[in-house]
């Protein structure tokens, strides 16, 4: 109900205010939250409790999966990276370029095939964990596992002896007491926060003019979308959705044609690219053994890939840390940013890092975790208070200069601009996934 409201009122017109500096401290960290999930399913590989499997096999299993890891990562970086290099034509660098994180994992999996790798496992009486996918589509029971399956097919359940959970599972909702309703209520605050910035950001950041995008935005549009879809889908057991960093920028970037030196020169803007990348997404529900050949290792690696390219591209914040290592003499002289005296950047980076640390810390919270986004959402009133203070006008346009970019574009105003600027339904609004 807030995200509709906030479509109705059009909030998202307040995006406006969303400068470089949280621009790039979001997309860092939830490009980082990516980075820790695969990490962290990795870690898990070798610590886990596993019944019936010995200590020595899963160490072996676990280095295993360590080097289809590394491997769906190191070979995805090198291909991601062909396009500013001197190797084959240009219209095969781009294809490599493109296609650079499928053709990794599908080298991982044909290599977590090779024989003696099965026959070394088989010897000490284990195998090399896959994704593993019901046969039926049906809904999952309500025991949580308590590691990496999540929550259990009912079939493979002792707990549920078989029963599922029902398709509906919003008829619980009129079984709540008053106090329920007052406190989810007040949890709904920081996570509608969580969504506008999500959503809006994500959209901001598709659609910068280097992306190269030409058609309307949709702003208070998909604000309208994904409180339709978030009041309905967990009705029945579905997870909440909103348009999400870092893949919708990489997805606009896999539709463009690149010149020479990096920069977009033409993006095919189309319906039917977004529609085959959620048929596919939707095609294990009915075929799940397309994916049970993937190994844990590759899915670590995949999560840590996306983490590690949306850092890299198009990162000032990212590119300022490395600096604070580097003698200011040898800092580039084309950025906008080395106008700046070194302490200044020294001084805004540092602190803008404190932020990014911040927002991990209450991330990681167990009691405050929740509020987290409204922590993301302080940060407006501290970039137009308290930095001002610190640094000079000239100085914050040159370290927060994405201003110049954004008054190229057409940021949302009212309900009335953005139908007027938006076509029918262009695959923007189908980022949202």
């Amino acid at each position: 109900a807030w995200c509709i409201l906030c479509a109705v009122f059009d909030l998202s017109r307040y995006i406006r205010l969303l400068t470089r500096f949280l621009h790039d401290l979001y997309a860092t960290f939830v490009c980082t939250i990516y980075i820790e999930d695969g990490i962290e399913r990795l870690i898990r590989m070798f610590t886990e409790d596993r019944a019936g499997v010995e200590p020595a096999a899963q160490f072996f299993e676990g280095l295993v999966q360590l080097v289809l890891f590394v491997l769906v990562v190191s070979v995805a970086l090198a291909f991601n990276g062909t396009l500013g290099s001197k190797l084959f034509t240009p219209f095969v660098r781009e294809l490599l370029t493109d296609y650079a994180l499928f053709i990794a994992v599908a080298i991982a999996i044909g290599s977590s095939y090779i024989k003696s790798i099965d026959n070394n496992l088989n010897t000490l009486g284990a195998s090399l964990e896959r994704i593993d996918l019901p046969e039926t589509y049906s809904p999952t029971c309500e025991c949580y596992m308590g590691n990496s399956s999540g929550y259990a097919m009912a079939a493979s359940c002792n707990q549920c002896h078989g029963r599922p959970r029902p398709w509906f599972v919003g008829g619980k909702l009129f079984d709540v007491s008053g106090s329920t309703v007052f406190y989810a209520f007040l949890m709904s605050i920081p996570i509608t926060a969580l969504f506008f910035i999500d959503q809006n950001l994500s959209c901001l950041l598709t659609q910068t003019p280097c992306r190269g995008l030409r058609k309307g935005a949709y702003y208070h549009s998909g604000m309208l979308l994904i409180g339709l879809f978030n009041g309905i889908f967990p009705l029945f057991g579905m997870p909440f959705v909103t348009a999400s960093l870092p893949h919708s920028p990489q997805f606009a970037r896999a539709l463009s044609q690149v010149r020479k030196d990096g920069t977009i020169a033409f993006v095919f803007e189309n319906r039917v690219a977004p529609f085959l990348m959620f048929a596919l997404q939707g095609a294990p529900l009915f075929f799940p053994h397309l994916l049970e050949v993937v190994p844990e290792g590759v899915i670590s690696g995949t999560l840590t890939f996306v983490g590690l390219a949306g850092i890299l591209s198009h990162n000032q914040f990212i590119d300022r840390c490395v600096l604070l290592f580097c003698a200011s003499d040898d800092w580039p002289k084309d950025k906008e940013y080395s106008k700046v005296s070194p302490r200044s950047l020294r001084l805004f980076t540092i602190i803008q890092f404190t932020c990014w640390a911040l927002f991990w810390a209450f991330k990681e919270a167990p009691l405050i975790g929740i509020a987290f986004p409204l922590v993301i959402v302080c940060i407006v009133p501290f970039r137009f208070k308290v930095l001002p203070k610190l640094f000079t006008a000239a100085e914050l346009d040159a370290l927060d200069s994405v201003d110049k970019e954004l008054a190229e574009m057409q940021l949302p105003t009212t309900a009335l601009h953005d139908h007027m600027q938006s076509h029918a339904f262009d695959h923007r609004a189908s980022m949202v996934n």
